[in-house]
């Protein structure tokens, strides 16, 4: 039986992958095969965590990122209706469920976003995250995330950079505004 992909092990690949390429589709065409892989070790939900925040009915434990705040790895754990309001991630982002159910709610912004603090968004679709699968969420993605279910969700999240340092936004589709999302916005 193979030995089982550990964190230190995707991390290294996370930096062989990124530092021989800069091409996003090509990083992310790397990584997902990986971030499944190493979602399938069992002791995953039980590494320690950098630091953990409870907000808005979920939970964002840092498992790893590097000195520059690049590479980050995450566990997201969604609690019964857990949800955010539509975002972007600043960077890329990799997102493989490891249990529970999660749906990302896929955003398309209307204006041009040269009006400062405005943006109209429409909902574009839908899709569950598939235990086990990784779903693919390129630098533009907007997205939010819910979990309309009565248990808890798990997922692992693999980022460009820590989304809490990248200058993201969230947007309130009622008032059409676009508000920041960060360290002190969160």
């Amino acid at each position: 039986m193979p030995a089982e992909y550990s964190l230190p092990q995707f991390v290294a690949d996370l930096r062989s992958i990124t530092a021989a390429t800069a091409d996003e589709r090509e990083i992310l065409r790397r990584i997902a095969p990986l971030a499944e892989r190493l979602a399938a070790n069992p002791g995953l939900p039980d590494a320690p965590a950098i630091h953990s925040n409870v907000e808005k009915g979920f939970s964002f434990n840092l498992l790893h990122e590097e000195p520059d705040r690049t590479l980050a790895v995450a566990l997201l754990s969604w609690l019964p209706s857990g949800a955010t309001l539509p975002h972007n991630h600043g960077t890329w982002g990799i997102v493989v469920g490891l249990a529970g159910a999660e749906k990302n709610i896929f955003w398309r912004r209307l204006d041009d976003g040269s009006r400062a603090g405005y943006a109209e968004l429409e909902r574009v679709g839908e899709m569950e995250c598939i235990l086990g699968q990784a779903l693919v969420l390129p630098s533009p993605t907007i997205h939010s995330v819910e979990n309309s279910t009565a248990e808890p969700s798990v997922s692992l999240h693999i980022y460009g950079k820590n989304v809490y340092y990248t200058g993201r936004s969230q947007f309130d589709i009622v008032n059409k505004r676009e508000l920041p999302w960060g360290v002190k916005a969160s």
